[in-house]
């Protein structure tokens, strides 16, 4: 390609001279002299001669293109030749004093030592010159990710991937690295100006301190102290010392907080309840499906249904509804207890791991009253304003019905006010 814009750019330069004796000779004489006035040539007679200057101009721009990228291509077959000014200036790398980059800048360890003695324990962000409380923490799947609460502006989390590292499966393990270290697990920063957007994210995978000791504790968690320093404009620094629960749970000395939203809340809390209420007839509670929580409407509510093992070998589905108490934080509904009860009753006079068949519905209409009576069946919702909604019933409390429908393998949960419920059709 060189040799063809080449060629291209002589036959037009020898065209292009001619052409400028032929039309003044002062204008041949300044073509050969100087180049640079050839697009004065071409501006002057530009009607007759648009085509070929384009042409001109094309194959300059091509061979000088072409040319850079072989130099880029062979940077060392210039060393030593008139052309190494010309690889210095295109490829800079490959220059005899290679090119300089700045280096990372930080926060100082007198900056992050003062915010480590001011502060208990915890884990602080300095970020955009203010100082941002990380109060949540979870360690699941390798993945140690810290936020700040919701309600904080700005609202940020950060995340390490130590996956590869393997630091989250041992029982005690310090990772301390530097900038000049190697394998530096990714670093992820979230900034959430509104929780309906995406967020901002910025991602540092070298270059950053990063001292991080990791102690596996009980209940599910584990215990660490970090110090982080960031290669970023502001020389953001996180330091600390924090519990992080491998459940997305917060744990607030040595408790889980109750109004905390999340499914892994509501199934540790419905685990508590089941393993107080059952008592001596739980062998265990085997596992939690279907978790589902609102927090829309004026009165949140939640489910789930828990797999439980008895002690006489038999296993047994309990559903749980839940409310959260402006105060106490998610309750399981009272109301529950007397279906547990119910069960066990019904298991004493059954064979192991028997459940009983649901009583056949005859009739086709139903009050809002009447909704416990169509667990697992099919039906139509017709609310106060006439509008359908439909689905099949799998849980009901002193709130809200639950309508699960399902759609193309997965399930569309749909949560209905009693107050807003006119009538319930049985469907076929």
């Amino acid at each position: 390609m060189i040799f063809l814009s080449l060629a291209v750019f002589v036959v037009c330069t020898v065209v292009m001279v001619k052409r400028a004796f032929a039309e003044k000779t002062y204008w041949g004489l300044l073509s050969l002299i100087a180049p640079p006035s050839w697009p004065i040539f071409y501006a002057e007679h530009w009607k007759r001669y648009r085509v070929q200057g384009v042409v001109h101009l094309t194959s300059f721009i091509a061979l000088l293109f072409f040319i850079s990228l072989h130099i880029r291509a062979y940077p060392f077959e210039f060393d030593g030749t008139p052309l190494a000014s010309v690889r210095n200036i295109i490829a800079p790398a490959f220059a005899s004093t290679p090119l300089a980059l700045e280096r990372y800048t930080f926060a100082s360890e007198d900056d992050v030592n003062a915010l480590a003695d001011s502060m208990g324990k915890g884990v602080v962000l300095h970020f955009g010159g203010q100082d941002i409380p990380l109060e949540r923490a979870t360690l699941i799947d390798g993945m140690l990710r810290m936020r700040s609460l919701p309600d904080a502006r700005p609202s940020i989390e950060l995340a390490i991937d130590l996956r590869k590292t393997g630091l989250h499966n041992a029982g005690a393990t310090l990772l301390d690295l530097g900038p000049d270290s190697i394998d530096h697990p990714p670093v992820y920063l979230f900034e959430y100006e509104n929780l309906n957007k995406r967020p901002k994210i910025t991602s540092y995978d070298r270059g950053f301190w990063l001292h991080l000791s990791i102690e596996l504790a009980e209940d599910e968690r584990v215990s660490g102290d970090i110090r982080l320093r960031l290669p970023d404009e502001d020389q953001s620094y996180l330091v600390g010392r924090f519990d992080a629960s491998k459940k997305d749970l917060v744990w607030e000395i040595g408790t889980v907080r109750r109004d905390y939203d999340s499914n892994d809340t509501i199934e540790y809390i419905s685990q508590q309840y089941l393993e107080n209420k059952l008592g001596g007839s739980l062998e265990q509670v085997v596992n939690f499906r279907k978790t589902f929580f609102q927090t829309t409407q004026v009165e949140p509510t939640a489910s789930t249904l828990a797999t439980v093992a008895l002690n006489d070998g038999s296993i047994q589905y309990v559903e749980l509804s839940l409310y959260k108490d402006p105060e106490a934080g998610w309750i399981v509904e009272h109301n529950t207890k007397a279906g547990l009860t119910a069960a066990l009753n019904t298991l004493e006079d059954m064979p192991a791991g028997t459940v009983p068949s649901l009583t056949p519905v005859r009739n086709r209409v139903f009050t809002v009253e009447q909704a416990d009576s169509l667990l697992g069946n099919n039906v139509a919702v017709i609310t106060q304003n006439g509008r359908s909604k439909e689905g099949i019933i799998t849980s009901v409390d002193q709130h809200s019905l639950c309508l699960t429908l399902p759609l193309n393998g997965s399930e569309i949960v749909m949560m209905i006010r009693r107050q807003d419920v006119k009538q319930i059709q049985l469907m076929e």
